[in-house]
């Protein structure tokens, strides 16, 4: 049996040739050399693998550990560009050229793969965007051929962490559906189902909204309704507590209005991002300024419309996406705190994401 030789190419030149299973010492330090910068865990130049067919049989790869706490519990973004050369398809469908982190939780194993094609093609952009669980004990990115073979050019890779959501659900009331108006249950701003989200909700299962990550609750109690004059059942405040995984720059809010005006600038409801360094910061949100009406969404100067659906009559509801720069003093989040201000609006709020990443407002 022929020996599987894998050549290393960063930046144009020959770095480490290495043969598999034996001493592969000189490509692994080569990939824990990536350079890290910032939310930016893994970014490299050029790297070339190859595999002969007679040598397909295992999982032959390079491999690098990553660090959990660089992972869980955060949204991650994993992209490169790929150029293939007579990759066979593997002894299984999902067999074949891999670049893929293998991780481990507490629930099991989970995979997160990038769509590598087969045969041979030009230079394309392959992406993914997963989430990795809170309870994630090991991931390591894996970059070669699993029961298959052939020559897989591999450029610009990056991982990206773009942010962590943090959960409202425990202070959720309400949810996307509301069959009966005026009941004070049910969802949304509670104007029964020709005035509910639930042309949104089937949107809602995605990880990034134009660009701006986020993670949505789902079920009954989902989003947090503020109180007004307009839907007094409403919350006049809501606490969510934080288990903040690492420092952040920006807070970002998906959310929306229901019953607002095209004018004025009132504030809607005031935020209170509370530090585990004992400090505090606080942020006025404002109609037309941060967030606007859920019907017929415009851009707003720091609310971006990230999702928007089509209703039956043909008008559309959409979802806006604000950013609030954090003190550099703040420490990590501890705690959250929504507060209604509204003498007529209502304010709705489905996510909330913290990140070190500056996503652009319009």
């Amino acid at each position: 049996m022929k020996t599987a030789y894998w050549v290393v190419v960063l930046g144009g030149w020959v770095s480490a040739t290495a043969v598999f299973g034996q001493a592969l010492v000189g490509a692994v330090n080569e990939l824990a050399a990536w350079p890290k910068n910032g939310p930016l865990l893994v970014e490299m130049a050029d790297l070339k693998v190859n595999v002969l067919e007679e040598d397909r049989a295992g999982f032959n790869a390079l491999q690098r550990n990553f660090g959990v706490e660089q992972l869980a519990g955060r949204i991650v973004h994993m992209s490169a560009e790929v150029r293939g050369e007579d990759i066979l398809q593997g002894t299984r469908p999902y067999y074949g050229a891999k670049i893929q982190v293998d991780a481990t939780t507490g629930k099991g194993p989970l995979n997160y793969g990038l769509p590598i094609p087969l045969g041979t093609f030009d230079w394309r952009r392959v992406e993914r965007t997963d989430y990795y669980p809170a309870d994630l004990q090991r991931a390591a990115l894996s970059v070669g051929f699993q029961e298959s073979a052939g020559t897989l050019w591999l450029r610009n890779f990056r991982v990206d962490v773009l942010g962590w959501p943090i959960s409202i659900a425990a202070a959720a009331n309400m949810g996307y559906v509301d069959d009966v108006a005026g009941d004070g249950q049910g969802g949304w701003a509670d104007q029964g189902p020709e005035n509910d989200a639930r042309v949104l909700a089937p949107l809602l299962k995605a990880l990034t909204y134009e660009g701006v990550p986020f993670m949505p609750e789902m079920g009954e109690k989902a989003v947090l309704v503020m109180r007004s004059p307009k839907f007094p059942a409403g919350l006049p405040a809501a606490m969510v507590a934080v288990k903040a995984p690492g420092p952040a720059r920006f807070l970002y809010v998906l959310h929306a209005l229901s019953r607002g005006t095209p004018e004025g600038t009132a504030g809607v409801g005031m935020i209170t991002v509370v530090g585990d360094e004992g400090r505090s910061q606080q942020f006025v949100v404002r109609e037309n300024v941060d967030v606007g009406d859920w019907q017929e969404p415009q851009p707003v100067g720091n609310g971006r419309v990230v999702l928007k659906a089509q209703r039956a009559d043909g008008g559309e509801n959409g979802l806006y996406a604000s950013k609030f720069a954090l003190n550099a003093d703040l420490g990590n989040i501890c705690e959250l705190r929504f507060i209604a201000q509204s003498e007529r609006a209502v304010w709705i709020v489905a996510a909330v994401t913290a990140s070190e990443m500056n996503f652009e407002m319009p």
